[in-house]
């Protein structure tokens, strides 16, 4: 019989797998508590059940349609499932407005969920995504609006922002309204 801890860390297991992987909205809805809060969801983003499936469906499997994760560590605590993965896939269209480059990428990840009742409560995580960007994208780019999106980027590489506030209404990507 399988305790509360590795039930939770088979739930995540099973939302890398289902979800991101194969984009399946009733594995969706069967792991996620409409509660949810993504507590790492980019200023502007909905940070409920709705921005999680947005971002996967409609930003990171189009770009990356061969989506794989590797699920390299997990460790668990009471609710809380800490994961350590590599998100990898072929970069075959625009992804955050980096053109494609048809070139394999992988995305470095550690997540903490809250686990309840079997499904999603809260979510806490960093990613690579922005440095990996940042590899395929050209300087210009980097030093315009994306930048304002990654917010990772060394300001003493873009003397042309150096003094330009990042505004938290400053929405770029995730609203549509940026365009390389």
């Amino acid at each position: 019989m399988q305790t509360r801890i590795e039930n939770n860390k088979a739930v995540v297991r099973r939302f890398n797998q289902e979800v991101i992987e194969q984009g399946d909205i009733g594995s969706f809805n069967a792991l996620i508590d409409p509660n949810f809060i993504n507590r790492s969801a980019p200023a502007g983003m909905d940070k409920g059940p709705q921005g999680m499936i947005w971002f996967f469906n409609e930003i990171l499997r189009p770009a990356l349609p061969d989506i794989t994760v590797t699920i390299h560590q997990q460790n668990a605590e009471a609710e809380l499932v800490t994961t350590r993965k590599t998100i990898s896939g072929t970069h075959t269209s625009s992804l955050l407005g980096v053109p494609a480059t048809n070139k394999l990428i992988s995305i470095e990840v550690i997540d903490i969920v809250r686990v309840r009742d079997g499904k999603y409560l809260e979510h806490w995580g960093i990613t690579s995504l922005s440095e990996v960007l940042s590899k395929g994208i050209p300087k210009k780019i980097i030093c315009g609006q994306l930048y304002l999106f990654i917010r990772t980027v060394k300001l003493d590489r873009c003397p042309t922002i150096r003094h330009l506030p990042i505004s938290s209404t400053t929405q770029p990507i995730i609203a549509g309204n940026w365009s390389p």
